[in-house]
């Protein structure tokens, strides 16, 4: 038997040694002098003003209010009690007797008109002068003021109502007067029937105090004066 070899490939890492060179500077120790400067300190003594709290006291006014009782009449309404009389309206049947008219014939004589001649005296008008007073109403003008937005001065015009005087004339006329005839006719005559009375209220004017305060000059009245103290108390800290 034959044995065949199969040859493969295989990549195999094989550690390799690389020189590196690396600088490394020399470090060489030089002396410098420098001169820096130093401080010293002196104390010096400085006066330094610290404020202080003085307390010191003041007076200061504080008003108070004082109550002053004044006596004001009180208005108390006392009702009186009147007793008027109360009417009770109550119907009542009445039979009243109505007039009828009644027709009945009557026998009147008619009078009959006759020229008759008759002279009369002739009466002339004469114009006689008679003084007569005769009273006329004169008219009472009455001043109202009345405010109106006006740009002018107002004016105030007195108008003065003139009336017209009647003349009176005498004038005689002919008149002839028939005779009398007598006639009937019917008289109403009216009777005062009682009604209830009829309550009319009254205005009464109903007076009240009422009370005005007026100012009193010269009067003075003291009031009490409170004082406030302050008091300083050292608090330990």
């Amino acid at each position: 038997m034959i044995s065949q070899t199969i040859r493969r490939s295989r990549i195999v890492e094989v550690p390799e040694v690389h020189i590196v060179e690396k600088f490394i500077p020399k470090v060489s120790v030089q002396n410098r002098l420098r001169k820096v400067p130093k401080l010293e300190v002196h104390w010096v003594e400085k006066v330094v003003e610290v404020p202080h709290v003085k307390v010191v006291d003041k007076i200061v006014e504080v008003p108070q209010v004082r109550e002053v009782q004044r006596f004001v009449p009180r208005v108390e309404i006392q009702e009186v009690v009147k007793h008027v009389p109360k009417y009770h309206i109550q119907k009542i049947e009445k039979f009243v007797e109505v007039p009828q008219i009644q027709v009945v014939e009557k026998f009147v004589e008619v009078p009959q008109i006759h020229e008759v001649v008759k002279y009369q005296e002739k009466l002339e008008v004469v114009d006689v002068p008679v003084q007569r007073l005769r009273y006329v109403p004169k008219p009472q003008l009455q001043l109202v003021e009345k405010l109106r937005a006006v740009p002018g001065p107002l004016e105030v015009l007195e108008l003065q109502q003139q009336i017209p005087k009647p003349e009176n004339k005498l004038q005689v006329l002919e008149r002839i007067v028939p005779e009398p005839q007598v006639q009937e006719y019917v008289v109403e005559t009216p009777v005062a029937v009682p009604s209830p009375p009829v309550e009319v209220p009254v205005e009464v004017p109903v007076f009240v105090d009422i009370p005005l305060l007026y100012p009193v000059e010269g009067k003075t009245i003291p009031l009490p004066k409170q004082k406030v103290y302050e008091q300083v108390v050292e608090v330990p800290v």
